[in-house]
């Protein structure tokens, strides 16, 4: 005879509540039969520390002190070349007409005849060296084109040899001047074009903006006796530089690349998973208050000026960057001016500068608990008058940021959340699964969540079963959007801050056999969030606490199913 009997039977419901958090796994037995029903089967059993919870996102150090304190360092990185900041003008001359000698008698067979002229050159239409108080004085080169055309009217005659030499044009390594000459005679009323290459040559301004143009021909056998010499259609253009000396006005030169001004962010956590419900939003109650925060910022500078960096503006950004949480304007930030390499190398050895922007510019920032720090960084240049200022053309300026949050503050109403794989019992499929014979039995499932807390830290706790897309599928709670844990913060001791009594809390959450089901159908991913508030949290106040690497919070999980089975 056939009899209808309900018992309890254990279930193996087990998931991690971090990945990084789990000090030791239980090995589930495969027979459920094997157990003591009255205690249920142990799914967690991890301590995890503040430092755990967070080390995805970056790396959690003890300080001297001997609390935690976070610490973020995104990569270096180098700021956008001088050749890109500042580009010369070209063509720098184009000029059509640019002189005749006078009339010149020959005398004899031959004759010498020698002219001189000079063309204005305005680097100031470049965007950058027009600055008020620009004063150029050399600039090199490491590429060019220079062309000019030269003509006579001395009928019958020829001129050769011709060299035409630009005396403020000279050689970077020898200090010779530039001379064009062309290798055959020119004849009377011909043009001939002469060419030459600026690479490896500079350009002295010293004696101001024009380039001195010097002639010398001798003219050969014929009949005229009178005649000019005409210069025409003189170009410099295809320019590349190598070094720009001088004074250099006030500029300010956005970091720019391909039209659109570079922004520098970095993650800031623990508000890197500020969210709820994937939702970028943040309550207006957040609060976060650090005590003695830092970002240090050392920029490493190449250019040979007194300069320092803007940045424009230092804002906080959401988790998926649509809204700014907070901004702090006009913070600026010094930067040396290295020693001058030249004439011996172009190499140059940046200087090195050390900002730290502090608590009082820092926490206004962090309040609002934004995802990212972010920055656009303009370069302000000012001229000095005691020293000749230089930029090369790979000069650049770099940076690398150190953002350090000690655990030691007062916070509240901030998310954390992270999103772990579900190790079921599906041969490492991660899909929740028990055995066609139990699963049909069951009628409820019975969670039991305990929690024993030394960190100085209130917990509210819950628990979300996401499909394979992440979607929600059920929570354990114990009501509507109510926690499945409540678990308060350490008791510390008012003069270390240290914890000294630990809290412990318990709570159970019976889910009934649809939800079940649909739990053990579609479940990929687990979920866990939690709201923290530090002990004697009240932002009116200064109740700060410290988070030492001792305090810990232990996490156990349990289930006991209760199912229907056909016993004789």
């Amino acid at each position: 005879m056939m009899k209808k009997i309900h018992i309890l039977t254990l279930i193996s419901l087990a998931f991690l509540f971090i990945t990084s958090c789990i000090k030791e796994a239980i090995n589930l037995p495969k027979k459920f039969d094997t157990i003591n029903s009255k205690t249920g089967i142990p799914l967690v059993d991890a301590d995890v520390s503040l430092a755990s919870t967070i080390n995805k996102f970056t790396s959690v150090e003890v300080n001297s002190e001997g609390f935690y304190e976070m610490v973020i360092k995104p990569d270096k990185f180098d700021f956008i070349t001088a050749e890109n900041l500042i580009k010369l003008p070209n063509p720098l001359v184009n000029s059509s007409v640019v002189g005749t000698s006078p009339e010149a008698p020959v005398t004899g067979s031959q004759s010498t005849i020698t002219f001189s002229t000079s063309v204005g050159v305005d680097f100031t239409s470049a965007s950058v060296l027009s600055a008020p108080g620009t004063d150029l004085k050399k600039v090199f080169f490491k590429a060019g084109n220079i062309k000019i055309n030269l003509s006579h009217t001395y009928g019958g005659r020829t001129l050769n040899p011709v060299s035409i030499r630009f005396s403020s044009i000279k050689s970077t390594s020898d200090n010779s001047i530039l001379v064009l000459t062309v290798p055959s005679a020119i004849a009377s009323n011909t043009s001939t074009e002469f060419t030459g290459d600026l690479n490896g040559y500079h350009m002295d301004l010293s004696s101001g903006s024009s380039i001195p143009i010097e002639v010398s021909a001798t003219i050969t056998s014929g009949n005229a006796t009178t005649g000019g010499i005409s210069l025409s259609n003189f170009s410099i253009d295809n320019l590349g530089w190598k070094r720009i000396e001088g004074k250099f006005g006030n500029m300010q030169i956005p970091l720019v690349e391909n039209g659109t001004q570079q922004i520098y962010k970095f993650g800031v956590s623990p508000f890197s998973s500020n969210t709820d419900n994937n939702s970028p939003t943040v309550g207006p109650t957040l609060d976060f208050l650090f005590v003695n925060p830092s970002l240090k910022i050392t920029f490493l500078s190449e250019f040979g000026t007194s300069s320092s960096v803007i940045l424009d503006p230092l804002k906080g950004l959401s988790e998926d960057g649509s809204r700014v949480t907070s901004s702090v304007d006009g913070v600026v930030l010094q930067i040396g001016r290295p020693n001058d390499p030249y004439p011996s190398s172009f190499t140059i050895t940046p200087k090195d500068e050390i900002n730290t922007i502090t608590g009082s510019t820092l926490n206004p920032l962090l309040k609002p608990g934004p995802s990212t720090l972010n920055y656009g960084l303009v370069l302000s240049i000012t001229g000095t008058s005691s020293v000749t200022d230089f930029i090369h053309d790979d000069s650049k300026i770099s940076a690398k940021s150190e953002l350090r949050l000690p655990f030691h503050g007062r916070g509240k109403f901030f998310n954390l959340q992270t999103d772990v794989a579900y190790p079921g019992a599906s041969e490492g499929t991660g899909k929740f699964n028990l055995t066609d014979s139990i699963s049909a039995s069951v009628e409820s499932a019975l969670f039991i969540l305990k929690a024993t807390n030394s960190i100085p830290i209130a917990f509210e706790i819950s628990i979300q079963f996401l499909d394979e897309n992440k979607v929600f599928i059920d929570e354990i709670s114990s009501g509507v959007n109510v926690p499945a844990v409540k678990v308060d913060g350490a008791d510390i001791d008012a003069t270390t801050l240290r914890s000294n009594a630990s809290k412990f809390s318990s709570t159970t959450s019976e889910i009934d056999r649809g939800r079940f089901d649909v739990i053990n159908s579609k479940c990929k991913f687990v979920r866990l969030k939690a709201r923290p508030q530090t002990t004697g949290y009240d932002k009116s106040s200064t109740n700060f606490v410290k988070i030492f690497p001792t305090d810990k919070l232990n996490i156990q999980m349990s289930v006991i199913a209760k199912t229907k089975i056909e016993q004789k």
